[in-house]
């Protein structure tokens, strides 16, 4: 089909500005916008390359086009003028009452704001942000301007891998119109939802939850998505047989993509690298996620973490006097907070995680602004230490408001959460609005509750089966808020609302619940069979598959099933059982393990990582 465009350039943007506002009204009604979905690919390799990506998906909500599906995020090495800064490589699927031309002119607007020079700029050659239409519904079209379906898609890795993550499992299934044959994925998600336990309600009314659960505070730069209608619309499996509808386009690119791996295996594989601010490192592509403000405080930074070839560290640092571990072993001084982490980076810890907060099982509840007074005074300093001024840091809490303050105003870099969004509704809006990775716990209640035989019971499908479909959920909710799929962290929450044989479930079964009960960009997904053998994290998977599978956190750390299982009773005593549990979730693909005693830690994970990765 051929069309030519006629409508002014102003026209189109005074069109932009009223869907944009119709656009908004859906976010926050949680009515669904029924346009036609695009892919649309988004690429960098100038400046600060996660901001870049952060500002520019912000831009395009603001302008009405609704994100439903994020990709991971990918660093390629430069095609076609190689002379130049490796590219981060993503994909959104969106909806859209644009036309193509319209929305071409959105995206070049976009692009112009990020600093691209339209008229000039080099053919193939270094771009601020790099936004192109792949595909526009189930058919095509062209212009003088415009071609769609993107006539160079086949050719290029760097859009067939984050395009293929945009098709789910559940889509495969989905009737025609869009009814829905529920596969088993669907099954384990009605099943826990509708269980007393389900997650999103427990934390409600709880004396942990926080007043903002009200939705006082819930609005966001994407138009304060909080609704369960909205959730679940962008849930739902595409339809087969609908003009607007891109899922055919989906399953080319995925047949083509898979059959690039087939031939190359690991020429698509990464480095060895942990963090890095300049080019891919001698790979071809890996998977990433950037960390906006590492270097600078003032956002100019840009350092990523690469997932794939090495399991990160993470380092416990509590600034508690009640935790179940080390409880007041840091709380008392700044300066032994700070020697604390100094020590954790020297023997090996790649990422500091620094808690205000005790959610061991009992635990009382503080105020944000009694766990800012613990925290705030320690990030500083992190900050003001030669040695620890650019390694990342998280904060380990579930208030917006300590979250908020800690990465504007206290350096922290990642946002750890254990209720996984529950427990302050204003959580999820915030990670959007910072821009910064989000590791997204499973829990069920809260620290007060989660041993209760309600939240620790997982019926028919069991434990492992369930908690991946209630992750898939929640990391569902999240990107619904505006946190792309590249900056959520999962982590199965081993010791939270588990029985002892619940955690050793999940670490049995870490690699099929990545592969089967997750979804998305989120699973660990390849061509090959369940009858290849392969050495990368996940037995059967293949030796590739783990690097292109959302990362995931462990944290089996002193916990007490691992001292019911040895006979010591005191949480340190228990490293070498860690270091047996490390090893465990390295087999099972686990890309960050959170451990008390970095050094023990490390060498059983290295050991691991020889073998298994």
């Amino acid at each position: 089909m051929t069309k030519t465009i006629s409508l002014s350039y102003s026209a189109a943007m005074a069109k932009l500005a009223v869907i944009a506002s119709v656009g908004e009204r859906c976010y926050s009604t949680g009515a669904i916008n029924h346009g036609t979905d695009v892919v649309i690919a988004l690429g960098t390799n100038m400046g600060n390359r996660g901001l870049k990506l952060h500002q520019g998906l912000r831009r395009l909500r603001e302008l009405g086009v609704q994100v439903l599906r994020h990709s991971a995020l990918y660093e390629t090495a430069a095609a076609y003028v190689t002379d130049q800064p490796s590219f981060l490589n993503a994909a959104v699927l969106a909806r859209t009452h644009l036309s193509p031309g319209e929305l071409l002119r959105a995206l070049k607007q976009v692009e112009a704001e990020a600093g691209r020079d339209l008229a000039g700029g080099q053919r193939f050659g270094p771009r601020p942000l790099d936004l192109d239409i792949i595909f526009f519904g189930a058919g095509s079209y062209q212009d003088e301007k415009l071609t769609v379906p993107h006539p160079r898609w086949r050719e290029r890795p760097f859009v067939q891998a984050p395009v293929s993550d945009l098709l789910y499992r559940r889509d495969t299934t989905a009737g025609i119109g869009g009814s829905q044959i529920k596969p088993q994925f669907e099954a384990q998600r009605i099943d826990s939802s509708s269980s007393s336990s389900s997650r999103g309600s427990t934390w409600s009314g709880s004396i942990w939850a926080s007043g903002a659960q009200d939705g006082a505070n819930s609005s966001s730069t994407s138009g304060g998505v909080n609704s369960t209608d909205f959730i679940d619309s962008c849930s739902q499996p595409l339809p087969t047989d609908n003009p607007r509808s891109v899922i055919n386009h989906l399953r080319a690119v995925r047949d083509v993509w898979w059959e690039s791996l087939r031939r190359n295996g690991n020429e698509h594989g990464d480095d060895n690298s942990s963090t890095s601010s300049g080019g891919a490192g001698g790979g071809v592509m890996r998977r990433v996620t950037p960390l906006v403000n590492v270097g600078s405080a003032g956002g100019s930074g840009g350092a990523l973490l690469s997932w794939g070839r090495r399991t990160h560290l993470m380092g416990i640092l509590n600034v508690t006097p009640d935790s179940f571990s080390d409880g007041g072993r840091h709380s008392g001084s700044v300066a032994a907070a700070v020697a604390a982490a100094e020590a954790m980076v020297s023997e090996g810890a790649d990422i500091l995680d620094v808690g205000g907060q005790s959610t061991r099982p009992g635990a009382s509840k503080l105020t944000p602004q009694e766990e800012l007074g613990r925290v705030m005074p320690v990030l500083r300093a992190l900050r003001e230490s030669p040695m620890l001024r650019s390694v990342p840091v998280s904060v380990d809490t579930f208030f917006s408001e300590v979250a908020r303050e800690a990465v504007r105003a206290g350096g922290a870099n990642i946002i750890n959460d254990v209720s996984g969004g529950a427990a302050d509704s204003a959580m999820l809006p915030t990670v959007a609005e910072l821009g910064v990775p989000y590791i997204l716990m499973h829990m069920r209640g809260d620290p007060v509750t989660m041993t209760r035989p309600e939240h620790t019971s997982y019926g028919t499908n069991g434990v492992w089966r369930t908690v991946g479909a209630e992750m898939q959920r929640s990391a569902e909710a999240a990107e619904a808020a505006g946190v792309p799929a590249w900056n959520i962290i999962l982590d199965p929450g081993i010791g939270f609302s588990k029985t002892a044989e619940g955690n050793l479930d999940l670490l049995r079964n870490l690699a099929s619940l990545r592969r089967e009960a997750l979804d998305g960009p989120y699973a660990t997904r390849g061509p090959y069979n369940s009858d290849r053998s392969g050495s990368g994290g996940g037995g059967e998977e293949g030796g590739f598959r783990s690097r292109f599978g959302g990362p995931m956190l462990v944290g089996p750390s002193r916990k007490r099933f691992l001292g019911n299982l040895t006979g010591r009773q005191q949480p340190e005593d228990r490293d070498a059982a860690t270091a047996a549990a490390c090893v465990i979730c390295v087999c099972g693909g686990a890309d960050m393990v959170r451990v008390h005693a970095v050094r023990k830690a490390q060498d059983a994970v290295r050991v691991a990582d020889a073998v298994y990765r």
